[in-house]
């Protein structure tokens, strides 16, 4: 295998490289008996190199190029050293590399936090007052150099030339994104236990800022509270209260109360309970209470918006007024205009649990049932366009989630041989139970469906395919395809679910398909014989459905080595995916069933395995312990998507500007002095 070193310019080193520099103080310090300090303080300072990639892409630029180029485009290097390219592919990824420019940035973090604790025993025992501060800086450097570069099409005669060289130049440098954080909160704290009972409470108030030069400052204030009881250390209560505000509400409705309660009772530790042998801890709990979330709200085109409640002016096309005003006259409109009403959207949630020890906790499982309600949630307004304008988000969505999440580990020692067992198991399902919707047919409504999708567009809606057409006579027995100009053999073929022998819009259904698995679980194990460990760990996911569509138009005028299985006429009895087109493709592009996989996967995560050296050597050789260990992540994927060639945890890995997957393995000696 032959490799390609890639020569440096005289003028910069374009290496993508990254160097990382860290300092940290931590400081304890006893002013007193009864007065505390402490100091947690850390810099970083990173220097970071791209090759610009040209327009600005950087090493995503690069690797797209070398994906969407056809491999027979054109020679890298001619052979009068010139770079290679064509009318239609001038971009080199050599030329890229080299004489594109180079990106450097410098960024310098600043992170500290300051606290001290005053002892009040004098009033109370277990009473305390405290008080903390941090301090959070980031800040960057931006540099470097933009070139241009030529490309020769050396198969013509004569060779021509493309693209316009650039000699060296300064990139803009400058300072960008300055960011500064800062959090102030004050309080008391008792901790006390007087015979069976256990007291444990304190009392916060909180003021955070977050301060940038191109925004206004964002503010949130906090007062909480919390208080733990406990009796015999067997029977438990506790309750949290939370008054919170935000400034991204109006006046009246910043603040919300966010109560919650707990319970748990430590059942084993009962006298009754002492003749169940199998059992050797068993403790039971619930916890009920309500969260609040600062929703974000977004206008018509997406964009973030601050401070919903204000009305925003836009300068836009605006009315004819008057006889001295012409049609291109602009004026002040509002958009969007301001919703006071906005407010914290809320989380009720309810836990179920229990924690269980078997055979002197030879084995521990912990379970645990979880039911939560989202609501309030942002969304949309759905007025009707009569009005003449838009309303910032409303409060207007519901959301269910309930699941189970267990965890288990089973350990045990058979004189030279210990085993470690362990498994874990998530399952959680979601459904849209309200929001503001404009007119819509009932199929297409997302409300009872989970509220993942599986689509860039973000639509829930798929046309429910048919099959790929075979001939033009069974073209002309169906529906008319409305999706596109051009219908042809080796199309995809969609239901018409409306009857209306139309195929449009208004025959995308809507489903429950979702690319947020409802179902995680992982296993592993580690096992050590005397001087030998090995552990691996496995994970995966069910209830998962991807959208392959992208990766099969992924490439060079949407063709891949996935196109192979693209229907032909030869192929139309075993093809996989319907014809390849380099123009009026919309039909076979729509979201649709047609390109929903299983994205169901269970990956060999971690595996290592060990020799530790006998004492009787390392002590030789002045050293405590000394292990050899030889490891892999991601070394192995059971998936229905293995036969396409992806990834079905990140599908679009190694194509378009998108980072290879990759299976690190490693090979290395833990030595102790």
């Amino acid at each position: 295998m032959a490799y390609l070193r890639i020569p440096q310019t005289d003028d910069y080193n374009s290496n993508t490289n990254y160097k990382r520099y860290n300092f940290r103080v931590n400081l304890d310090y006893e002013v007193t008996k009864t007065l505390s300090f402490s100091l947690l303080a850390g810099v970083r300072s990173e220097r970071r190199t791209d090759p610009i990639g040209g327009g600005g892409g950087g090493s995503a630029a690069v690797l797209t190029s070398l994906f969407t180029l056809p491999p027979n485009a054109f020679p890298i290097l001619n052979q009068d050293g010139t770079y290679g390219g064509t009318s239609v592919y001038q971009t080199n990824p050599l030329g890229q590399l080299q004489n594109s420019g180079v990106y450097k940035a410098i960024t310098n973090v600043l992170q500290a936090t300051i606290s001290a604790k005053q002892k009040l025993d004098f009033v109370t025992p277990g009473l305390s007052a405290n008080v903390f501060f941090s301090y959070d800086n980031y800040g960057n450097y931006t540099y470097g150099f933009t070139q241009n570069y030529a490309v020769t099409n050396q198969t013509l005669t004569p060779a021509q030339t493309f693209r316009t060289p650039a000699v060296l130049a300064y990139q803009f440098a400058g300072f960008g994104t300055s960011t500064k954080n800062n959090e102030v909160w004050a309080g008391f704290d008792y901790d006390r236990t007087t015979g069976d009972h256990k007291i444990n409470a304190s009392a916060r108030a909180q003021q955070g800022t977050s301060a940038a030069v191109d925004r206004i400052d964002y503010n949130e204030r906090l007062y909480v509270g919390r208080v733990d009881y406990g009796f015999k250390n067997r029977y438990f209560l506790g309750f949290t209260g939370s008054y919170s505000g935000s400034e991204n509400y109006a006046p009246g409705r910043r603040f919300g109360f966010f109560p919650a309660g707990t319970i748990g009772w430590l059942a084993s530790d009962e006298d009754f309970f002492k003749s169940v042998k199998a059992i050797s801890y068993l403790k039971l709990r619930a916890s009920y209470g309500r969260n609040g979330n600062i929703g974000p709200t977004y206008d018509a085109n997406g964009n973030l918006v601050r401070l919903p409640y204000r009305a925003l002016f836009t300068r836009g096309a605006g009315p004819i007024l008057g006889s001295s005003f012409s049609s291109t006259t602009t004026a002040y409109e509002v958009s969007p205009t301001g919703n006071p009403l906005t407010t914290w959207e809320k989380i009720n949630r309810l836990n179920v649990g229990a924690d269980l020890g078997f055979f002197d906790n030879a084995i521990n499982l912990s379970a645990d049932y979880f039911n939560e309600t989202r609501t309030d949630i942002l969304g949309s307004s759905n007025l009707p366009g009569i009005l003449g304008v838009g309303v910032s988000s409303v409060n207007s969505g519901k959301v269910n989630s309930k699941g189970v999440d267990m965890n288990v580990i089973y350990t045990k020692n058979f004189k030279s041989l210990n085993v470690s067992l362990n498994g874990n198991f998530t399952y959680a399902a979601n459904k849209l139970l309200e929001q503001s919707l404009p007119g819509i047919i009932s199929y297409q409504s997302p409300l009872g469906y989970n509220i993942g999708n599986v689509t860039s567009s973000g639509t829930k809606r798929f046309y429910v395919s048919d099959g790929l057409f075979q001939s033009q006579d069974e073209i002309n027995a169906s529906p008319k395809q409305s999706l596109s100009g051009l219908v042809v053999p080796g199309d995809i073929k969609y239901k018409d679910i409306n009857g209306d022998n139309v195929i449009d819009s208004r025959d995308a259904v809507a489903t429950n398909y979702t690319d947020i698995p409802n179902v995680y679980y992982g296993f592993g194990f580690n096992i050590s014989y005397k001087l030998f460990d090995i552990s691996t760990q496995f994970q995966g996911v069910s209830g998962r459905t991807v959208d392959i569509r992208p990766v099969v138009y992924a490439g060079p005028n949407a063709l891949n080595q996935l196109s192979l299985d693209a229907w032909t006429p030869a192929t139309a009895a075993t093809a996989k995916f319907p014809r390849t087109a380099l123009s009026d493709n919309a039909n076979n592009n729509a979201s649709s069933d047609f390109w929903l996989r299983s994205g169901n996967y269970i990956k060999l995560r971690t595996v290592e395995l060990g020799v530790t050296l006998p004492q009787r050597l390392t002590y030789k050789l002045h050293m405590q312990r000394a292990r050899f260990f030889v490891g892999g992540y991601n070394l192995l994927t059971f998936s229905k998507l293995k036969d396409y060639g992806i990834d079905p945890e990140t599908t679009m890995a190694g194509r378009a500007g998108n980072y290879p997957y990759l299976k690190t393995y490693t090979l290395g000696l833990n030595v102790k002095f």
